[in-house]
């Protein structure tokens, strides 16, 4: 990027105390990274601020770009004393165009002391000059380049450089810290827009936010206008507070989820149904970082199970109308199990016709593998109490649906033989929700492999009954060879692109007994149930031959290290790893390409 600012004196050149005066000044771009304003003026800020440091050889101009999402090109997100015209040329570079181009697509520092063929960008007139284009990194992603202009025939100086990134890795940090700002205002407004009840507590369960729907349900119910006085249990009426209090929040500390049924108290002292889950997100740490609390009002609900049990006690021709006008599906069923009456929505829900359904019973529409279940929680049901379970419907098409099924006795003494009432909620848009996000917290998202977590809770068990029966198993790890040369040489990409075929020739070589998983990086994981060391270093072989032959696509052969070990008796999960890590480490050590073995 260049500009016709030729007449711009430079920044002055020397200071009696370099460190002193680059303190400083990294001080007051955290204060303007602390300052109520936009993005763009805090770039201004710290520009102007660069610019003011005596002994940094600087021309007074430069901008900041923003990497684009996609990943293609720069957005010029702040500029100082650049001319219109270039900001118009440089409003976006694309990545390896000119040099802030080729600073974002190396991901290394581009200096030039003079125009030269790499500046890109000019036009008529345009004066001599040099520039430091400086990438903005995170974590190993681009976020940005800082470019700053010197006079031409300026020496690229090794500590100009480490001042530079010293002030990259704070631009970055106040990068990160907008974007995680912006998601969160996207997710209050969610959140705080939701007509379910949403509270987040520390994990005593004492509230630290209530959305809106809880604010307008509480009213300004005395004990909750201070937050810190209060335990999310307390929302509850006393029932389900000691419910909430003695069985929900210990459930999802220990489990990570648990969800009931409960009644909120409104501020006028009545009670709310809801259906409630408390989730508990942990950390790296594996320790619950705050609970979350999600209501949401069932009263709708509540109303229509609370009439199905007193229409079992009226005539039928008071059901008929009733029960065709219920959300959901309706039943009853004799005492031998069969279908005595069922409303309109069990017909169009299923496609079933009603005179197939009246030779039924409710067993012939229950998945085999639930059969059992429900039949045992309708012999094992109260008169008057509802057994609620989830169970899988076929229609007609042979096509199973997840419902919510309450059912109840009504009186299994009835001379007519009807015995038990039930309604079903269709919720298979809600499991697959929740399928889908017990995937998410499993599998890593490039490669599909288990994460490390979902690993450690297979090691743990294996561990464990290892332990308990004296089972022998073994792992490796292995580790892909110069990888980083790979990202250099081919982009980020391309390696992504290889990482995902490693996985795949590695699974391909497994049983179904073995758990294969990302470790992290290039580095994964392999565990080796019912098997000695000497067969998981025979597998090892198989695998480290399989991402060799055939060489893949772009980057040829894929070689890799691998560390080899079988459980000893005592081992924790943790010595394992250790060991098979220590094992990889020696094998990198001998040449890599490699196994090494600890038995």
């Amino acid at each position: 990027m260049d500009d016709d600012m030729d007449d711009c004196p430079a920044i002055g050149r020397t200071g009696p105390n370099h460190e002193t005066e680059s303190q400083a000044a990294l001080h007051r771009i955290l204060s303007v990274s602390l300052e109520p304003i936009g993005l763009a003026r805090r770039f201004d800020a710290i520009l102007d601020i660069l610019f003011d440091i005596s002994w940094l050889h600087f021309e007074r101009k430069g901008a900041v770009f923003l990497a684009d999402p996609e990943g293609e090109r720069l957005v010029m997100a702040s500029n100082r004393f650049l001319s219109p015209a270039l900001c118009d040329l440089c409003a976006e570079v694309p990545y390896g165009h000119c040099l802030c181009g080729k600073a974002a697509q190396t991901r290394t520092v581009v200096f030039s002391d003079h125009l030269d063929h790499d500046h890109a960008t000019t036009f008529d007139g345009i004066a001599d000059h040099g520039h430091y284009c400086q990438p903005i990194m995170a974590n190993g992603a681009l976020l940005g380049v800082l470019n700053l202009y010197v006079a031409p025939g300026h020496e690229d100086r090794p500590d100009e450089r480490a001042f530079l990134q010293s002030v990259a890795d704070t631009l970055a940090g106040i990068i990160e810290r907008e974007r995680i700002e912006e998601e969160r205002q996207r997710l209050v407004t969610v959140v705080e827009d939701s007509p379910d009840f949403v509270c987040i507590t520390d994990i005593l369960g004492r509230p630290l936010y209530f959305n809106r729907s809880v604010r307008e349900l509480l009213g300004c119910r005395e004990g909750f206008e201070r937050l810190e006085s209060c335990r999310i249990d307390d929302l509850f009426v006393a029932e389900s507070s000691r419910l909430v209090h003695d069985e929900g929040i210990p459930a999802a500390l220990a489990r990570g989820i648990w969800n009931g049924e409960t009644g909120i108290r409104r501020a006028d002292g009545s009670e709310l149904p809801v259906s409630q889950i408390i989730l508990a997100p942990r950390g790296e740490d594996g320790r619950p970082r705050f609970l979350a609390t999600v209501c949401r009002d069932i009263s709708d609900r509540k109303k229509v199970e609370q009439t199905l049990q007193t229409l079992a006690l009226h005539e039928k021709h008071f059901a008929n109308a009733i029960i065709d006008s219920l959300p959901g599906i309706f039943f009853t069923l004799t005492k031998t199990g069969h279908l005595a009456r069922w409303n309109v929505n069990m017909e169009r829900s299923l496609g079933y016709p009603a005179e197939r359904l009246a030779d039924m019973t409710l067993l012939d529409l229950v998945d085999e593998v639930d059969a059992a279940r429900i039949q045992l929680a309708v012999e094992q049901a109260d008169e008057g109490h509802a057994v609620t379970l989830e169970v899988r419907l076929r229609t007609v098409a042979g096509i199973t649906v997840s419902y919510l099924v309450s059912t109840t006795v009504i009186n299994p003494s009835y001379g007519g033989g009807m015995a038990v009432v039930g309604v079903g909620f269709d919720i298979s848009e809600r499991k697959a929700l929740e399928q889908e996000l017990e995937r998410q917290a499993s599998v890593d998202y490039l490669t599909g492999a288990y994460n490390r977590r979902k690993f450690m809770t297979f090691l743990e068990f294996e561990c464990a009954n290892a332990q308990r029966y004296g089972r022998q198993f073994a792992l490796f790890m292995f580790d892909i060879d110069h990888f980083k040369q790979v990202n250099d040489r081919y982009g980020h990409d391309v390696g992504d692109r290889v990482l995902c075929e490693v996985v795949r020739r590695a699974q391909a070589c497994l049983r179904k007994s073995d758990i294969f998983a990302r470790w992290g990086g290039e580095e994964f994981i392999v565990l080796v149930p019912e098997n000695h060391t000497g067969q998981a270093a025979q597998l090892a072989e198989k695998m480290r031959q399989a991402l060799k032959d055939p060489p893949m696509e772009s980057v040829g052969a894929i070689s890799a290290s691998f560390g080899v070990v079988g459980w000893r008796q005592q081992d924790s999960a943790f010595e394992l790893i250790k060991r098979a890590d220590d094992a990889l480490y020696q094998a990198k050590n001998l040449g890599r390409d490699r196994i090494e073995v600890d038995s």
